[in-house]
């Protein structure tokens, strides 16, 4: 969970101190999609949406560890 932690810290600080990466991201995804949970400032949708790609972005590695060390 640790890395999944500092994952989420990295994307939040690379958001607020990026001015590039906030107007693509409000340009391209904020008002681009509409959907019913859709959150009222650009902010907090990167704040869920970045939460969910953090928690999960490692959801497969341990079935590779596995696959791999069969493969072996």
């Amino acid at each position: 969970f640790i890395h999944s932690v500092n994952v989420f810290l990295l994307g939040l600080a690379i958001y607020e101190s990026n001015s590039a990466f906030q107007n693509i991201f409000l340009s391209s995804v904020y008002d681009a999609e509409q959907y019913i949970a859709h959150k009222s400032t650009p902010r907090e949708e990167f704040f869920f949406r970045w939460g969910l790609a953090a928690l999960c972005h490692d959801i497969g590695y341990p079935i590779e560890i596995i696959t791999n060390q069969v493969n072996d």
